[in-house]
């Protein structure tokens, strides 16, 4: 009985000191990833940099060095244009992200991503 009561809490004590497996999609991080984004109207590559860097593809994004992201869990939220367009997502996987967009014309969307690497 000793040695199985001893086999029992070695085993309890091994489980709960080993690595975590998985992230759960609150500790999945963008940065440094690159995403193919897709609406009904255009497709284009998506760059999560550093200091909340953005850069993108997108064709009619006349002012690139001032986009930037953030993200809060498995929430995202990134402008492009100066702000002109502001897109929110949740992180569905980690390979997909879902969300909107709306821009200063009051027009607004539904897109996607998927991660590329």
């Amino acid at each position: 009985m000793k040695k199985l009561l001893s086999f029992l809490i070695l085993t309890i004590v091994l489980i709960g000191c080993s690595p975590k497996g998985k992230l759960s999609l609150t500790e999945v991080s963008l940065l440094g990833t690159t995403w193919k984004y897709s609406d009904k109207d255009k497709s284009y590559k998506v760059e999560f940099g550093k200091k909340g860097k953005l850069k993108s593809t997108h064709p009619n994004d006349i002012t690139p060095d001032n986009d930037f992201w953030k993200q809060s869990g498995n929430r995202l939220h990134f402008e492009l244009n100066d702000g002109y367009a502001k897109y929110d997502g949740k992180i569905e996987s980690s390979n997909l992200i879902k969300g909107t967009a709306k821009n200063s014309a009051k027009k607004s969307w539904k897109w996607t991503m998927k991660r590329i690497k």
